[in-house]
């Protein structure tokens, strides 16, 4: 994603977040209006600034639908790597119980899980699974992705494809 701003009647790219957190102080030098920055990570302090504007930004969830995912997404892997890293949340797809995005980290050199899956069961978010390609049919096929999120998966080394 990029995000641009028009300076002297030329558009100028400020941000190619391309997956990873924008720079707080680059939408702040261009003066964006405080509605139309994205959550970014402000690297004086090391923190995530949420964006005022959710709706546009969080496709769909709560932010604390988002903080909930962040929080099954650490307990999901269980690994000590992410303890002390600046996490946030990208939804690419959602349903309301449905959910395709990744998970952003920040820090000396950004980078993030690009395939991360989730239901909401009972109220909660749950983390089925995160990684590189698609998953395998049998470890999410019981949670009825909708194809719009889920449209292949492995069976065994074949790539099932749902369209």
């Amino acid at each position: 994603a990029s995000n641009a701003s028009n300076v002297n009647n030329q558009w100028v790219i400020v941000e190619d977040t391309n997956g990873y957190f924008g720079n707080c102080a680059n939408f702040r030098q261009y003066n964006f209006p405080v509605d139309m920055i994205p959550d970014c990570l402000d690297t004086e302090t090391l923190t995530v600034v949420e964006t005022t504007n959710p709706e546009i930004f969080y496709n769909g969830i709560t932010a604390e639908d988002k903080a909930s995912i962040i929080a099954a997404f650490g307990e999901y892997t269980e690994s000590e790597f992410y303890e002390d890293k600046i996490l946030a949340l990208r939804i690419d797809e959602n349903t309301s119980t449905h959910l395709m995005g990744k998970i952003l980290i920040a820090g000396q050199k950004q980078y993030s899980i690009p395939y991360l899956l989730a239901v909401k069961d009972n109220g909660n978010w749950k983390i089925v699974y995160h990684g590189q390609d698609s998953p395998f049919c049998e470890s999410v096929e019981s949670y009825n992705f909708p194809i719009s999120i889920l449209d292949s998966c492995f069976v065994g080394t074949t790539l099932k494809r749902f369209n």
